[in-house]
Order: C-alpha cells, then structure tokens, then sequence
C-alpha cells in the first residue's frame, strides 16, 4: 500500500513554490533566449525582478522571521544582537584589506548560503516522511551537495566567465584536473538517485516526491544556469528563483500559524 506523500505544506503549495519556481526560470531563460539576451549585458528588469524584488526581499523576509517577531528576540537575545555588529566589524575590516579580498569574502558566503538552503529543504523532506536511516541521510546530503558544489567547481575551473557572482573576479581559478575528477562523482550520485527514487516508486512504494521535486529542479537549474550556458542572464533567472519563491514561502507559513 502506498503511503501518503511527506509534504512540507500541501502537494498545491509544495509544486507551486518548488516546481513551479523552476518552470518560472525556465520560462524567463526561454524568454531570452528568444530575445537575443543569452549573450547580451542583463537588462535592468532582469536585476528588478530576479534581485531586488525576489532575491532582496526574500533577505527582508529574516528580519520579519527574526528581528520582528518580539518571541524570537526574546529566545536568542544575545545571538540576534550581536550578529549584525559582528557582520558589520567584520566587513569593514575585510574591506580595509582590499575590495577586492570583501566581495570574494561576500561571494563565497553567498554561494555557500545558496548551496546550503538547498541542503536545508532535502532535511526537511526527510524529517517530514520519517526517514532516518543513516545511510540515506549521507546519500542525500552528498546528492545535493554534489547538484551545486558541481557546477560551482565547473565554473572555477573555466574562469573567466561572462557572468559574476558579485563581480568579476571574485571566484578563485582552479586547475582543469578539479572538475575531471569531480564530473563522474556527479553523474554517479546523480544516477544513483534517480534508480533509488525509481525503486522506491515502482518497488516500495516508499517515496518522497517533495524531496525528488528540490532535487531535480536544483540539479536542472545550476546546470543550465551556470555549466550549460556561459550568460549572466541565464545565471540571474535560474538561480534567484528557486532560492527566494520557496524561502518566501515557508516564512509566510509560519506567519499565518503563528496568527492562528
């Protein structure tokens, strides 16, 4: 018999954030493509939208998340007090070493954040269906990890790029042999998960789909995004998406319980 599926919020609500947030990009990279912009400088509605309106906003989202809300404050004063004094002494003192030494601090930050968010939401799916095997928890960890430590690896190896993640130059170069080595790492795990989620669909019937969906979309998006196409539009509008709609989404779920 099979089992219901281990949602985050509802099958609607789970496909329309992830999935859906995927199909969003792909539709804008489709949009571009049509327009000439794969190779052309981003147009600013591009940065309007992708960055400042889901990209920023969803950092916004935090501080609703934290600094906002009077229980929270009051669970970690000392915590969310000091993090922002901490964060601005440390900058200005990575700026006084060097620009270019801050925002290579800053991009390296963000990547990791992004690559770990993606991490976050496969734990989530995970907790949500009582998976609890440690076997499956490491594969899981290294499949996701491996969906965007991958084409971050691709593009350190091919540096430079026509796109940046803050500004050029800002990502260290790494030697050809780097992505050689971690190429077939990448395909085994990725074909290791798609026969291991085959099996549990056709065989066990134990599945989680939510999971499936967060890890097929991450892999398809920074492939595309960022090995298949050498754009800083295709870049902006695979990667702002899938990171800001689903994090908006879960911030704004626990707005409403909490107002329940």
């Amino acid at each position: 018999m099979t089992r219901a599926a281990p949602w985050l919020f509802s099958m609607r609500v789970d496909l329309g954030v992830f999935l859906g947030s995927a199909l969003f990009s792909f539709a804008l990279l489709a949009l571009g493509a049509s327009f000439g912009l794969l190779h052309r400088d981003t147009p600013e509605w591009t940065w309007v939208v992708g960055v400042l309106l889901a990209d920023v906003a969803h950092v916004h989202l935090t501080l609703f998340r934290v600094y906002l809300d009077p229980l929270e404050r009051r669970r970690r004063p000392w915590l969310y007090g000091l993090v922002p004094v901490l964060a601005y002494v440390g900058c200005a003192a990575l700026f006084r070493l060097g620009s270019d030494v801050f925002w290579r601090a800053l991009a390296y930050v963000a990547a990791w954040h992004f690559v770990r968010q993606q991490y976050g939401w496969v734990m989530l799916y995970r907790a949500r269906a009582g998976e609890t095997d440690t076997f499956g928890r490491w594969f899981d960890t290294a499949v996701i990890h491996a969906a965007t430590l991958y084409p971050l690896i691709h593009w350190h190896t091919r540096l430079p790029r026509a796109f940046a993640w803050f500004v050029q130059g800002d990502f260290v170069a790494l030697p050809g042999v780097v992505e050689r080595v971690a190429w077939p790492v990448y395909v085994a795990l990725m074909a290791g998960y798609a026969l291991r989620s085959a099996y549990g669909y056709l065989v066990t019937r134990r599945v989680n789909p939510g999971k499936d969906v967060v890890v097929a979309t991450t892999a398809a998006c920074w492939y595309v995004g960022i090995v298949a196409l050498d754009s800083d539009y295709a870049f902006t509008v695979t990667n702002v998406f899938i990171h800001a709609v689903p994090y908006a989404a879960i911030v704004y779920g626990y707005g409403r319980r909490r107002m329940a």
